[in-house]
């Protein structure tokens, strides 16, 4: 009977040792992958030297010492505005650029967003953002309980308006229609002075 609790003590150990080698061995491969893939490891065989069947030149770390090289990753692509998003902001951005007066812009703007024109300034001022980014922004801000720098901080990571409404859980097409609402005032407005 003591043989035999010896005997599984001993299993025990080497079933640990085996799964502890296992695990350095596997960091081993894991850092050499990682190092592929920053540049650290440097190519030292042509396809032709590896042999049949293999379009991975190696990569070495040191003499003898060889480790495939990981694909490199796809290029990351900028996210883009949602079509209509996009198409009302630059109809709203072309009529503002367009007007000598720009009180009828800032009234509009005003009138969609709640903000008052005087603060509308100050954050075009402050950010750079054009006619449709405060709308869209101050729009944001009010629909998510953000303030308004959150909005533009948080603007920076999402990529793009859209994806940030997204991520808000506000639909992108309250937007456009914030946006449009605002260029429809302006085109009453224009149809009214003509």
């Amino acid at each position: 009977m003591k043989i035999g609790k010896q005997r599984g003590a001993k299993e025990i150990y080497m079933g640990r040792r085996q799964m502890t080698q296992r695990l350095a061995f596997s960091m081993k491969a894991g850092f050499a992958l990682a190092a592929a893939s920053v540049g650290l490891l440097t190519p030292t065989a042509s396809h032709a030297q590896v042999g049949v069947g293999t379009n991975i030149p190696p990569m070495t770390r040191g003499p003898g010492i060889s480790r495939p090289a990981t694909p490199a990753a796809p290029a990351a692509r900028p996210i883009s505005e949602d079509a209509g998003l996009a198409s009302a902001l630059a109809r709203l951005n072309a009529e503002g650029r367009s007007r000598g007066d720009e009180s009828a812009i800032w009234t509009a703007i005003s009138t969609e967003t709640k903000v008052p024109v005087d603060a509308l300034r100050q954050q075009r001022a402050a950010t750079s953002l054009n006619y449709g980014e405060l709308i869209v922004a101050n729009s944001l801000a009010a629909r998510s309980g953000n303030n308004f720098n959150k909005i533009i901080a948080l603007r920076a990571t999402a990529g793009s308006w859209s994806q940030l409404a997204r991520n808000l859980k506000i639909d992108p097409a309250s937007l456009t229609a914030r946006v449009s609402a605002a260029n429809a005032s302006l085109q009453k407005g224009k149809t009214r002075k003509s």
